[in-house]
């Protein structure tokens, strides 16, 4: 299978690479992975941004006309720092409006799956879930893209909502009142010292011995989603989290939260705090509670 000549992009995540190819050919990613390299397919599947097969790499390289040291160098060597694969939903209007005028086609990028970071590193705005995604991970985009064209108006009109909230928060109209514009400060300003010093880096070379502090961190959000006495309503996220003016940007709800487990761990997390809203009020509270503790 000859595929179309590709060239990854800055920052650019494998899957999202991937998934590129897929839709060009109106494929599924697990069909085209299949396709491309099929004994080491499966495996590569289960999590295709950590990808270990160097023999995919080089089927996939060969096949599309792209360095397989490359895609080597892209791939994340530290998964626990992300979210699970099927939840790699996150994106940043902004950063797509950017692609789209720069008459390219939108792209999803590896900093974007961070566990530990809910907002976009360029334009400091909330990221935003994409609607568009099918069961094995593939986030869609709509056909005009690709064609060099802007989608219809009626055709994406919560990515619409979305670009305008993001451009709000980018300029500083939003959050609104002097309370929430204090909490969405204090969780931009953790985030963003987490990621300038490695901490929740997928990257091992970028970890700069910070493990302990990172560790830090995953206990305190396990403990504060942990059910008390078996009842995820009264877990401490849900009793301590700050009031936030807009619950679609940073609220813990059981009707986003739907994870039931009686005692998480961190593995289990990056499949179950999948939501934005809910992630941001955790972390928002862990920076809180570091910044009470005393440095070690």
């Amino acid at each position: 299978m000859r595929l179309v000549p590709q060239t990854l992009r800055e920052n650019e995540s494998l899957s999202s690479f991937i998934d590129h190819q897929a839709q060009l050919w109106g494929l599924s990613r697990s069909a085209l992975t299949l396709q491309v390299s099929p004994i080491p397919a499966l495996a590569v599947l289960k999590d295709l941004d950590a990808c270990r097969s160097s023999k995919f790499l080089n089927d996939y390289a060969t096949a599309c006309g792209t360095d397989a040291t490359e895609l080597r160098a892209r791939r994340v060597d530290y998964p626990p720092a992300l979210i699970g694969q099927r939840a790699r939903h996150a994106y940043c209007p902004l950063c797509f409006e950017e692609d789209l005028n720069r008459n390219g086609v939108p792209y999803f990028r590896v900093d974007w799956a961070r566990m530990l970071l809910t907002h976009c590193a360029v334009h400091k705005c909330p990221l935003f879930r994409w609607h568009e995604c099918t069961r094995d991970g593939l986030r869609k985009l709509p056909h005009a893209w690709f064609m060099g064209e802007r989608a219809k108006p009626g055709e994406l009109l919560w990515y619409n909502s979305d670009l305008k909230k993001a451009a709000a928060y980018a300029e500083g109209s939003r959050p609104r009142t002097a309370e929430s514009t204090a909490l969405w400060k204090t969780l931009v300003e953790f985030e963003s010292t987490l990621y300038r010093t490695g901490v929740g880096s997928p990257w091992y070379r970028s970890r700069r011995n910070l493990d302990s502090l990172e560790d830090r961190i995953m206990r305190l959000a396990v403990k504060l989603v942990r059910p008390v006495d078996g009842y995820p309503e009264r877990s401490l996220i849900k009793t301590i989290q700050p009031s936030y003016e807009d619950h679609d940007m940073l609220s813990f709800t059981l009707r986003r939260h739907r994870d039931r487990s009686m005692d998480p761990s961190w593995r289990e997390l990056r499949g179950a705090l999948t939501s934005l809203p809910c992630r941001r009020a955790v972390l928002l509270v862990v920076a809180q509670q570091l910044a009470q503790q005393p440095h070690s």
